[in-house]
């Protein structure tokens, strides 16, 4: 895994061939902060993060609640699943993608640098695990 700088952090697991592929989207988001992949229950399969590895499980968690809670509404208000949770606070922005079979990408970077090649980025990403899982 020759492209995966842990320059700020250390990590709690042996990373992973997913730890490789989220790393990418650090190449194109200077505000990166931390990618996250992970079951529906919030417990992260694996991550690339510049964040301690205790911080970034816990996103994982609170993200995966909250995806949760987002998509038992919508179906109480008969909108189907919901794909994408965005959200925006005064010093970090997150994305939130529901990729299928109960699992999620989270993305958390600095306030403002959410945008349109993350979202982009993710989806390369989605299609990179999938094949790696069979989806």
């Amino acid at each position: 895994m020759s492209n995966l700088n842990y320059k700020k952090t250390s990590r709690d697991m042996d990373p992973s061939v997913f730890a490789e592929i989220l790393s990418s989207i650090s190449e194109v988001c200077p505000g990166f902060e931390a990618a996250i992949f992970y079951d529906q229950e919030g417990e992260a399969i694996d991550y690339f993060s510049f964040l301690d590895p205790f911080d970034t499980r816990l996103i994982a968690a609170h993200l995966g609640v909250l995806a949760s809670s987002f998509n038992r509404s919508a179906d109480k208000l008969n909108l189907k699943d919901i794909h994408i949770i965005e959200i925006s606070s005064e010093k970090k922005d997150s994305i939130t993608v529901l990729m299928g079979d109960n699992l999620f990408i989270s993305v958390m970077v600095k306030a403002g640098f959410l945008n349109r090649t993350i979202h982009r980025k993710i989806k390369n990403i989605i299609l990179k695990i999938k094949e790696e899982i069979a989806l």
